[in-house]
């Protein structure tokens, strides 16, 4: 017999989000919102990505009261968007719990 552990998330975060256009170029934000722990939220458009201190990312506890946690980005003008890069949590081996997944 086996037993299986159910993962419960308990921190949710991301380091970074990045959109670029056709010519890969990076495309300017104008403003971030989110229903979730919005003080941080400009975090995900500092350009700070490689980095391990928590008061660069967007982080926080888990609402257990919050069915979807929404993102919404509005741009300076309108483009195509070619890439996009996302910075997912990372502080180190013991962080894999937490990021979007």
């Amino acid at each position: 017999m086996t037993s299986k552990s159910k993962l419960v998330m308990t921190r949710v975060g991301m380091n970074g989000l990045e959109f670029f256009d056709e010519n890969g170029e990076t495309i300017l934000i104008d403003s971030i919102k989110s229903n979730y722990n919005s003080e941080t939220v400009d975090n995900l458009t500092n350009g700070i990505y490689k980095e391990d201190k928590e008061d660069n990312f967007w982080s926080g506890k888990f609402p257990t009261n919050c069915a979807d946690i929404t993102i919404q980005l509005d741009f300076m003008k309108s483009f195509s968007i070619s890439m996009i890069r996302i910075w997912n949590y990372y502080t180190g081996k013991n962080s894999w719990k937490r990021g979007a997944r």
